[in-house]
């Protein structure tokens, strides 16, 4: 009991309901703008696109457990999401080939960094110029035109 007491007193508390709050909040904002995200569908939505983000933030925390910092992580996902949305329907080998290249350049950057004592801020930082620029050479426009200059219907 006595634990307790000094735990609510040092602020641990609320220091550890914090992100529950934050959610809640930001749930409450997100279903007050739209009532139907509250349904089945709706949720489905949202944390399907939630799962990337979260794969981004383990990654980025292996990274800052290390006393680094990787500001490249947002162009990687933007590069590969490009990819996927490019290659993977119509080539899928050569999407997978993409991915694997990828893997092992970022695999390279991290031992780059590591062996040469190269500060991560600034190699990370420029590498996430390649990433975008990559990104943009695989997909120049986010929604391609139809062949006959015009947007589908269901755009």
């Amino acid at each position: 009991m006595l634990a307790l007491a000094r735990l609510h007193n040092s602020g641990h508390v609320s220091r550890a309901l914090l992100p529950a709050l934050s959610l809640a909040l930001v749930l409450g904002a997100i279903f007050w703008l739209n009532p139907r995200a509250i349904s089945y569908f709706g949720f489905t939505l949202m944390l399907n696109l939630a799962i990337p983000i979260a794969l981004a933030t383990i990654a980025q925390m292996f990274v800052v457990l290390g006393n680094d910092l990787d500001l490249s992580i947002g162009s990687f996902i933007g590069f590969v999401n490009c990819v996927s949305a490019t290659y993977l329907h119509d080539a899928p080998l050569v999407g997978a080939a993409i991915f694997l290249l990828c893997v092992l350049s970022y695999a390279a950057i991290g031992a780059l960094i590591f062996l040469r004592d190269l500060p991560s801020v600034v190699v990370t930082l420029g590498m996430s110029f390649v990433w975008q620029g990559l990104a943009i050479l695989v997909l120049r426009s986010p929604v391609a035109p139809h062949p006959t200059g015009l947007f589908p219907s269901w755009r």
